[in-house]
């Protein structure tokens, strides 16, 4: 009997232990998971930070961009004035030297009449 009592004592230690140490393992592998999703979360964070600031430089080009579209159509509605302008300032002198011509025609021939 007491031989039997003896190895029941002894199985029930060896159970205890293995529970205890499978406890130990599994609180081990808690600590470890909660690391390992803790370092994930940091990366989720700072992937969308990264994100923001890419959308945020986005959006600051894309204003840039506007700008410099708006310049350029401003600068090619002057230049199509200043074309206008220089169209019409050369009709100007053409016609001044038609008069001019027409002028000194007019004074050849009143000069040749005298």
């Amino acid at each position: 009997g007491a031989c039997m009592q003896a190895r029941r004592s002894v199985t029930q230690e060896k159970s205890a232990a293995e529970v205890k140490t499978a406890k130990l393992l599994s609180d081990a592998k808690v600590q470890e998971l909660k690391s390992v999703m803790e370092k994930q979360e940091k990366m989720y964070d700072q992937a969308i930070d990264h994100l923001n600031e890419m959308k945020k430089q986005l959006a600051k080009a894309h204003e840039e961009m506007k700008e410099y579209k708006d310049r350029a159509e401003n600068l090619m509605a002057q230049n199509h004035k200043f074309q206008l302008e220089r169209h019409e300032i050369a009709a100007e002198v053409k016609t001044a030297k038609l008069l001019s011509d027409a002028k000194v025609q007019e004074l050849k021939s009143v000069m040749e009449k005298q």
